[in-house]
């Protein structure tokens, strides 16, 4: 879905963030919980630019280092933020996921930084009082316990990455925690991903390979689908979903999107076609998920979804394992509804039953 940059967001002034978010729901800005931690009303602190300019320059800072995730080479300045040094003690800067080592360099200049992968949500709570900051990728979940547990310490947590749906954004409001992303750092990465599962599935490289290695020739069983021509629908058509479109338009498939936030114009001007949901998945050879995990988008691939898909429909899932329903997409390999279906995601059952029951459709 498309998302707003972070450093857009960082740069307005309280105030404006505040009026973003009790706008209407029509608002896309209204969607980031996180923005209410602003008040609107005057500050009672004696020095509240320097107090804001100071948090505005961490989190700027931190968007930075998110940035390196994906590019761990890159060379980054680590030239301090005037309103850095005024504070009178560095900060404590949690890392309980691998990042680029051009981004630890860079937090290590401005802060205190221990680097604790792997934790358990009880290791995690217990240790989280001592810092200031948390950087995160997808695997760690920020619950409310964890903002209880730091006890109002934690200022910022960061998600290196696109989606926040691991960050419980109603208790980070609630604690006066910023949360901030990195929507740019990986989504030529992703976008070249799902084309490389898309070419792999429509001619089952995977299982071809497995064959060859078994000592096995078997050329037509393993032929597959031309994509030339075919229909790709984009299910969220944003930073990800967009360069997707890109690379489809390319390889000659005829690309259709749907996403209630997209610019039609912007999806014209590529080429694309934005078209509800329902024609989107009924007339779709080939669908490719890119949207967040939501309440509204959770489990929306269900039985009654799956019931109007084109039979033999295949499906590429680079977004987040909720959005579809498991047992009815088992369902759907097992009648030919989907034809295959290849997950880049997390599932939140049973990964290896599901795979077991689908046999060689899914990968």
């Amino acid at each position: 879905m498309a998302s707003a940059s972070s450093a857009n967001l960082l740069l307005t002034p309280p105030s404006s963030l505040t009026s973003h978010s009790t706008s209407s729901s029509s608002n896309k800005f209204s969607r980031l919980s996180f923005l209410n931690s602003y008040s609107p009303s005057p500050p009672t602190h004696p020095f509240p630019k320097l107090i804001f300019s100071h948090n505005r320059s961490r989190s700027l800072l931190l968007t930075n280092v998110l940035k390196t995730v994906e590019s761990p080479h890159i060379s980054v300045s680590k030239v301090p933020d005037p309103d850095l040094v005024t504070s009178t003690s560095k900060p404590t800067i949690l890392v309980s996921e691998k990042l680029g080592e051009a981004g630890l360099e860079l937090l290590r200049s401005f802060g205190d930084v221990e680097c604790l992968y792997d934790l358990s949500q009880e290791q995690l709570c217990s240790k989280i009082s001592k810092f200031d900051a948390l950087i995160v990728r997808s695997g760690t979940k920020v619950t409310r316990q964890v903002f209880e547990a730091a006890g109002g310490r934690l200022k910022v947590v960061g998600r290196a990455g696109v989606g926040i749906d691991n960050v419980d954004l109603q208790a980070a409001t609630e604690f006066g925690c910023l949360v901030v992303n990195a929507p740019t750092a990986n989504t030529i990465a992703a976008a070249e991903h799902a084309i490389a599962l898309l070419a792999s599935m429509a001619r089952n490289v995977a299982q071809a390979d497995a064959s060859m290695k078994s000592g096995k020739w078997q050329r037509n069983k393993y032929v597959g689908v031309s994509i030339v021509g075919k229909t790709l629908a984009i299910m969220g058509f944003g930073k990800v979903g967009s360069e997707v479109g890109r690379r489809a338009k390319g390889l000659g498939m005829h690309v259709i999107a749907h996403d209630p936030y997209a610019p039609a114009d912007r999806a014209h001007a590529m080429g694309v076609d934005l078209v509800s949901f329902d024609e989107a998945i009924s007339t779709a050879d080939f669908i490719s998920l890119h949207m967040p995990l939501t309440p509204t988008t959770t489990k929306i691939f269900n039985y009654d979804t799956f019931a109007k898909m084109k039979k033999g429909v295949r499906i590429i899932n680079v977004a987040r394992g909720g959005v579809i329903d498991e047992d009815a997409l088992v369902k759907a390999l097992h009648t030919g509804i989907v034809a295959q279906v290849m997950y880049d995601s997390i599932i939140l059952k049973h990964a290896i039953v599901l795979v077991l029951s689908v046999g060689n459709n899914m990968f």
